[in-house]
């Protein structure tokens, strides 16, 4: 459980910064594309494009080395704790952006998709013709290939510690080893460790 927390924890953190960051620096891709594309459409489809690269790799960076810090231990960690986590996250993400009223402080990358898609290329950022379900449509699916890539590059991880890294595999090994040779834990197993004392 334990574990389950911090992956969460540090992806939502790495989310929040990364997020917070681009609502800055991100203005310089913008600022970039005026310079090459006429229509306003064109600036913020270009910086949305970016944006979600930029997401999509600090999160799989982030999530590939989790990935190998909570499967390069002795004991192996099921596929349903990061999957878990990712539902968790996506849920949280979802519920942050509505109650920020679909702020482009909360998503500037969604943002600049609703401003291509719902605002004509109109930067629709204090104009509240657009309705909680088109940012929606357009935020959770940016936000389940956040979750989806991050979910990737943890399993990608998990398969390298799994299957590749020989010191990880000798220590279950190990461990496998001495739990068979344990009688106390034969005798769990067997339930003899559910019997009453008189």
């Amino acid at each position: 459980m334990k574990t389950n927390i911090t992956f969460l924890r540090d992806w939502l953190i790495t989310l929040l910064i990364t997020t917070l960051l681009w609502d800055f620096v991100g203005g310089i891709f913008l600022l970039i594309a005026r310079f090459i594309f006429p229509k306003q459409a064109d600036h913020f489809l270009f910086f949305g494009i970016i944006g979600t690269i930029v997401f999509c790799c600090v999160l799989a960076i982030r999530s590939y080395k989790s990935g190998l810090d909570i499967n390069g231990k002795r004991i192996p960690v099921s596929l349903a704790m990061p999957i878990a986590s990712m539902i968790i996250a996506l849920g949280v993400y979802i519920v942050a952006y509505i109650i920020s009223g679909c702020n482009y402080i909360a998503g500037p990358v969604a943002h600049s998709y609703v401003t291509v898609f719902w605002g004509n290329g109109v930067d629709q950022a204090f104009i509240h013709d657009i309705t909680m379900s088109q940012h929606l449509s357009v935020f959770v699916p940016l936000g389940s290939l956040y979750v989806a890539v991050s979910l990737g590059a943890y399993i990608l991880a998990k398969y390298k510690q799994d299957h590749h890294n020989s010191v990880v595999r000798k220590l279950r090994e190990e461990d496998m080893q001495k739990k068979s040779d344990d009688p106390f834990e034969e005798a769990l197993k067997n339930g003899l460790g559910n019997r009453k004392h008189r």
